[in-house]
């Protein structure tokens, strides 16, 4: 700043190289909660033959109706010592080869905000959707077979989908746009990417 005008530098990043210089100044805001933490489960479900859109979309339709109670539920599960929420984002139904994959993104978020939480709702979640742990499942039944005749369809029916496996994946992430900065002894948060 001289005497009053401020001066600007606008920086660009152009074939993975900053420019006017090879440092880009951190002028991101600071984050003021932590970033979101999902658990990403992908149901897979044996499928002889490829099955039509309307039936996937059908699929997340029948799924998102088992959503507020399996949020109550698997909410208190991960609620024993502090009070976390549990809570389905959204499903989408694909096909892949000789499966049709339901994959689901859920938010864990407690009330404590410190990892250990997040971890141990993690463990719970995992457990639960666990396909390989007898009994864990329970809560989630509604999920593992889903009944195809009840999607309205013109010509040949959905068929019924019946989980056989399931695959988890879990972390702190932010939306398109913005930046996982992660500080020592600090949950991560997201900042917006500015350029």
């Amino acid at each position: 700043m001289r005497e009053g005008i401020s001066v600007s530098k606008e920086f660009k990043c152009e074939s993975g190289r900053w420019s006017p210089s090879g440092i880009a100044q951190a002028c991101v805001p600071i984050s003021r909660e932590p970033a979101r933490y999902e658990l990403n489960v992908a149901i897979s479900y044996p499928s002889t033959s490829p099955v039509p859109e309307h039936c996937l979309k059908g699929y997340a339709s029948l799924a998102a109706a088992a959503f507020d109670p399996l949020d109550e539920v698997l909410s208190q599960r991960c609620s024993s010592s502090v009070q976390v929420f549990v809570r389905f984002l959204n499903a989408e139904f694909v096909n892949e080869k000789g499966m049709v994959n339901g994959n689901y993104t859920i938010q864990i978020l407690p009330t404590v905000l410190q990892g250990v939480f997040y971890d141990l709702c993690g463990l719970t979640l995992r457990t639960i959707f666990d396909l390989r742990i007898p009994g864990a499942t329970a809560p989630i039944r509604g999920l593992l077979a889903l009944n195809g005749e009840s999607i309205p369809s013109q010509g040949m029916g959905c068929p019924q989908l019946t989980a056989s496996k399931s695959s988890i994946s879990q972390g702190f992430g932010c939306v398109d746009g913005e930046v996982l900065r992660q500080l020592t002894d600090q949950l991560p948060e997201c900042c917006e990417f500015t350029i």
